[in-house]
């Protein structure tokens, strides 16, 4: 498991593997955030998975502080 400046850095370094990382950190605990919100399972899977695919396809111009 990786602190989040560790992520950051790898993140900023090099995006995809970046972006993998914090994904497989991440995405159980955002999901059972989301589920929390919508109170749909699938519907919240959906938001969070778009949240990364969104983030991946700016990977390269996003800037994290």
């Amino acid at each position: 498991m990786y602190t989040e400046q560790e992520l950051l850095k790898i993140f900023k370094e090099d995006g995809s593997r970046g972006l993998e990382l914090i994904f497989k950190q991440y995405y159980k605990q955002l999901c059972t955030t989301a589920v929390r919100i919508t109170k749909e399972a699938s519907l919240a899977e959906d938001i969070v998975q778009e949240v990364f695919f969104e983030l991946f396809k700016k990977k390269d111009t996003v800037k994290i502080q």
